[in-house]
């Protein structure tokens, strides 16, 4: 992608949200965000991605986590649908905001499906979460 943005090349490319809006998150449930499918010669490449815990719904736990690397909480790209190995991935590990590098883009270009997924890592906390971010697909 080098060069200037012609209005040609403008028509081939497609801005994709991701959000989710502040949702409740149960112990041990995964939430699919968006899903995007790329072919031969398409490129898929993420912008950003940010994870906002807002509240703590179940109060004097301590986390017992499922899967200790995706801290608290985490919204991940994956090559499918399942959570595992992801591209990129946001975790929270205590109150606050978590965020991948918005300067450094990830770019895939292996055709297949590609996944956003939100998931509570715990086994024992409710939380609130919201979600933003951005996608660009190339065609």
């Amino acid at each position: 992608m080098n060069g200037y943005v012609t209005p040609k090349r403008l028509e081939r490319i497609i801005e994709l949200p991701v959000s989710m809006a502040q949702t409740e998150l149960r112990r041990g449930e995964t939430i699919q965000i968006a899903q995007a499918t790329i072919t031969q010669g398409q490129a898929l490449e993420m912008r950003s991605l940010t994870v906002n815990l807002v509240r703590v719904l179940t109060f004097g736990q301590i986390p017992i986590y499922l899967n200790s690397a995706f801290g608290l909480c985490s919204v991940g790209l994956y090559f499918g649908p399942m959570i595992s190995s992801p591209l990129a991935y946001a975790k929270i590990t205590t109150n606050g905001t978590a965020m991948i590098n918005p300067y450094k883009r990830k770019s895939m270009k292996s055709p297949g499906t590609y996944t956003v997924l939100i998931a509570n890592n715990t086994s024992n906390i409710d939380v609130s979460i919201c979600v933003t971010g951005s996608m660009k697909l190339y065609l």
